[in-house]
């Protein structure tokens, strides 16, 4: 034991080499899948809510060549593109102790992300929303709720439209998935703050059931295996403004 006038030095660690775009976009795909001991909310050994900044900045230091790390208070963060083709990013949020979130978007960051192999891997969501805007361009945005894993996944796809109904079929589109500290209550508001900006948060957002009459039982059973038919579709009246 150390006495009370000897100073113990700070622990160390060897910084790692860093890593190039691609190899970096292929670690953070691997840290997606995941493993037996670190499945969401767990990505490469990063927890929400348990994982300290030092540690997380510590584990994100091979990346940091092409991100970058802030320090602002209360505004610390990790992130940055990984690659532009296809595009992916990370960020990773934390307070004044830990991680609170984690963020993975790209077009389309791996087939890992994909709807089926989400819906394969973790069952079927606890809530799923639709939001849809009834002009031409505009996308159907799917969003899948998994409070049980700490995260919720967002699917941006191109969508076609007649005088009655507006149609989404599944493709290689925006993903956009946010793995939280949060382990309740996940009302829909909650769910809706994860899946807009905070500018955005006027956007449109029906359940599955109200935009579709489609069960969520319906949707895990129609989307968990695909061939690329499946179609999410919503009546036009239930989208305008009344």
């Amino acid at each position: 034991m150390p006495s009370p006038t000897e100073t113990v030095p700070p622990a160390t660690w060897t910084p790692l080499p860093t890593l190039s775009p691609g190899i970096a976009a292929a670690q953070l795909m691997k840290w997606i899948e995941g493993t037996p001991d670190c499945q969401f909310p767990c990505v490469g050994g990063i927890v929400p809510g348990k994982t300290t900044w030092d540690e997380a900045k510590q584990i994100m230091q091979p990346f940091t060549g092409i991100m970058g790390i802030g320090e602002d208070i209360p505004y610390k963060g990790i992130g940055g593109y990984i690659t532009s083709d296809p595009k992916l990013s990370i960020s990773m949020n934390a307070d004044s102790t830990s991680i609170i979130q984690i963020t993975v978007e790209g077009y389309p960051p791996s087939p890992l992300l994909r709807v089926d192999r989400i819906l394969t891997q973790f069952g079927p969501p606890e809530k799923v929303f639709v939001s849809a805007w009834p002009v031409t361009d505009f996308p159907v945005i799917l969003t899948l709720a998994y409070p049980n894993y700490q995260f919720v996944v967002q699917y941006t796809w191109t969508m076609t439209m007649n005088v009655e109904e507006i149609t989404s079929c599944i493709q290689e589109g925006d993903v956009h998935l946010s793995i939280l500290s949060n382990t309740g209550p996940w009302t829909d508001d909650f769910i809706k703050r994860q899946a807009f900006f905070p500018g955005n948060i006027e956007s449109p957002f029906q359940s599955l059931e109200q935009a579709t009459h489609m069960t969520i039982q319906d949707f895990y059973e129609k989307f968990k295996s695909i061939d690329g038919s499946e179609c999410i579709v919503t009546p036009i009246r239930d989208w305008t403004t009344k």
